[in-house]
């Protein structure tokens, strides 16, 4: 077992984890490392400012568990993009759809909701038929009568290049440490 002390002496290349775990190990000698995937939760600023061109690679990456990854950014040098808000393009197995609140496409630059479609989206949640008619459903934009796609709740807006930009959630679900935590939950329970 090694200590988080010394990741080097591992000549760790590639770290996958969360902003939030990121910046405990960042404290680290990480000065082999080539990339580093952040996803589960929002990257702060400062996280990207400190890190880009400082690896190879620097990538946001997003999905939900309910779509696995859906989309990614790598933040190298030449990136246009600066901010940690954006979420990216969709990977190549993915289709992502910005939609306002009759499931209609918005203009790009309009806010709207992020829906998921593709190979990742799950089947659904076990035994809650309410919730599955709710967040997923039949894909509008496909030919595919299996075709589904998820309602994820975020809220982004496309940008003209096509890369998604996150604003914030359409409800009172927040993320503490990469957990979804529900507000109204903790409210019944309270």
């Amino acid at each position: 077992m090694h200590s988080l002390d010394a990741p080097n002496a591992l000549q760790v290349t590639h770290l996958y984890m969360t902003p939030s775990l990121f910046d405990v190990v960042v404290n680290c000698d990480l000065t082999s490392l080539v990339c580093v995937i952040l996803a589960g939760e929002r990257v702060p600023q400062h996280q990207l400012e400190m890190w880009r061109g400082k690896v190879k690679h620097f990538v946001i990456a997003y999905g939900n568990t309910e779509t696995v990854w859906a989309t990614a950014m790598d933040f190298d040098n030449s990136a246009e993009h600066t901010s940690s808000n954006v979420i990216g393009f969709p990977l190549p197995h993915v289709s992502c759809y910005v939609l306002d609140a009759h499931q209609q496409p918005v203009p790009v630059g309009v806010m709207g909701e992020l829906y998921i479609g593709g190979d990742g989206v799950g089947r659904g949640y076990l035994n809650r038929s309410e919730l599955n008619h709710k967040a997923f459903m039949k894909n509008p934009f496909s030919s595919d009568d299996e075709s589904r796609i998820y309602k994820t709740g975020d809220m982004v807006k496309l940008l003209p290049d096509g890369c998604i930009f996150f604003i914030g959630r359409n409800d009172g679900q927040i993320k503490i440490r990469g957990q979804r935590v529900e507000l109204g939950e903790v409210e019944m329970a309270l």
